[in-house]
C-alpha cells in the first residue's frame, strides 16, 4: 500500500478528527473510504457521458424510435398480442423530425400531450386495485 502526504485547511483537519474519534475510525480509514467513492462518482459520471456522446452520435446518424410506437410496444408486455420492439426510425427511412415531437400527422402542432403511465395505469385499475385510488397514506389525507 502507498503513501501520500495532503495538505488541508485546519477548519477541515478538525472536522476529519472529530469525524474520526465519532466513528472511531483512523483518519487515514476516512480518507481511503472518501477517496474510494469519490472516485467511483467519477467513474460513473465518465461513463455517462461516453454514453451520452454515443446516443448523440446515434440521434445525428439517425438512429431514432418514436416514443409513441415504444410506449404502445411496452403497453402491450405480457398481453396475448405482444408487440415486436419497434425498428429504428432510420430502418424505416423516417426523419429524425419524430424525435423531436414534429410528425407530419401534426401538421407542424406540437405534440399531444401524454398523461404519465402511472396515471394512465391508475385510471384503468392497474394500480390500487379497481376504481383507479385506493387509501391515501394519513401523511396525504385531505382534510
Amino acid at each position: 500500500m502507498g503513501v501520500t502526504s495532503v495538505r488541508m485547511p485546519d477548519d477541515l483537519l478538525q472536522r476529519l478528527d472529530a469525524t474520526a474519534t465519532r466513528l472511531r475510525r483512523s483518519k487515514g480509514w476516512i480518507i481511503n473510504d472518501a477517496m474510494r467513492k469519490y472516485l467511483e462518482r467519477e467513474d460513473l459520471r465518465q461513463h455517462l457521458d461516453e454514453e451520452t456522446r454515443e446516443a448523440l452520435a446515434e440521434l445525428d446518424a439517425g438512429q431514432l424510435v418514436d416514443g409513441d410506437e415504444v410506449l404502445a410496444w411496452i403497453d402491450s408486455w405480457g398481453s396475448e398480442n405482444e408487440r415486436q420492439p419497434p425498428a429504428s426510425a432510420s430502418a424505416r427511412g423516417a426523419r429524425s423530425a419524430f424525435f423531436f415531437g414534429i410528425n407530419p400527422r401534426w401538421e407542424g402542432r406540437r405534440r399531444p400531450a401524454r398523461r404519465p403511465r402511472a396515471r394512465r395505469r391508475r385510471r384503468r385499475g392497474e394500480i390500487h386495485g379497481e376504481g383507479g385510488r385506493g387509501r391515501r397514506p394519513a401523511c396525504l389525507a385531505r382534510a
